[in-house]
């Protein structure tokens, strides 16, 4: 016995019909989102940043660092013709005052760098914290439903 689908995809039995009839008519319908196939993938738990983390590992300590690069940089500049001056056809001997102007202003570039890296303690908490959940929650093979 075939029963009607009313308002299903416009399918529906003839009325004419004499009941007690079997019918071998073909009917779709439409897939079930339970038949739909699988996604196959490595599947890993997310990890759940909160604002506060990514503030902290937006903001760095810019100014100690920056503060570094402007020293190292200008130390390095203002070693370089002096440098150069020795290597020409007059070399011309380069200054104690000069090399003490420019290994103190290297050494306080580095320094920079080093306050900037303990400055930086709780960004690098949050990142050691996120590096060690994805650590202890590695992917996964597995499957899971297609979405719709």
């Amino acid at each position: 016995m075939c029963s009607t689908f009313p308002g299903r995809m416009g399918i529906s039995q003839p009325p004419d019909q004499p009941q007690g009839l079997v019918q071998n008519q073909t009917i779709i319908v439409p897939e079930a989102e339970a038949e739909a196939p699988p996604i196959p993938g490595i599947f890993q738990p997310s990890f759940h940043l909160t604002h506060a983390d990514f503030v902290t590992i937006l903001s760095p300590s810019r100014f100690w660092t920056g503060l570094g690069r402007v020293l190292c940089t200008f130390s390095v500049v203002y070693a370089l013709p002096k440098v150069a001056g020795r290597m020409g056809p007059s070399a011309s001997p380069i200054s104690s005052a000069d090399w003490l102007i420019i290994g103190v202003v290297f050494a306080l570039g580095l320094a920079s760098y080093g306050v900037s890296w303990v400055f930086s303690g709780e960004r690098r908490t949050v990142l050691n914290r996120i590096k060690r959940f994805f650590k202890d929650n590695p992917g996964q093979p597995g499957y899971r439903p297609a979405r719709r």
